[in-house]
């Protein structure tokens, strides 16, 4: 007769196997998408703070003057949309279609983020990831 012993932690070792990478799979699949919904909010709210207060406004504070050469203003409604996930984009792409910007004239916000996975194994499927966002100037 035949010793059956170790039968059930070779069954367990090969169903956790599965289980486990299936379930970390998810999470990181998670994390990518909420990377991804996380890059679109940014992006729309750079744009909609662009296209409320125009190339030419001017003022002090969160609501200055977003007419600077680096769109500054622009650029830290973009960042603190992404922060509050721990993303962090250090240089959105802002274009005018103009040089002045008038009314009707179109703003477009490209953000970018290199995704890494947690896993350190996986650290070498890193995908870069983005948004692009365009709206037209109302004031």
């Amino acid at each position: 007769m035949k010793s059956r012993n170790g039968g059930t932690l070779l069954e367990f070792a090969l169903v956790a196997t599965v289980v486990l990478t299936t379930l970390f799979g998810l999470i990181e699949t998670g994390r990518l998408l909420l990377t991804y919904v996380t890059l679109a909010h940014a992006a729309r709210s750079g744009v909609r703070y662009a296209i409320v207060h125009g190339i030419n406004r001017t003022g002090s504070g969160v609501d200055g003057p977003s007419n600077q050469a680096d769109y500054s203003q622009v650029t830290a409604v973009v960042q603190g949309a992404a922060s509050p996930a721990g993303i962090s984009i250090s240089s959105p792409t802002v274009t005018y279609s103009s040089a002045s910007a008038p009314v009707g004239s179109t703003v477009t916000v490209e953000v970018s983020y290199t995704f890494v996975p947690a896993a350190p194994f996986l650290s070498g499927l890193a995908v870069t990831i983005g948004s692009r966002s365009q709206g037209a100037i109302c004031y």
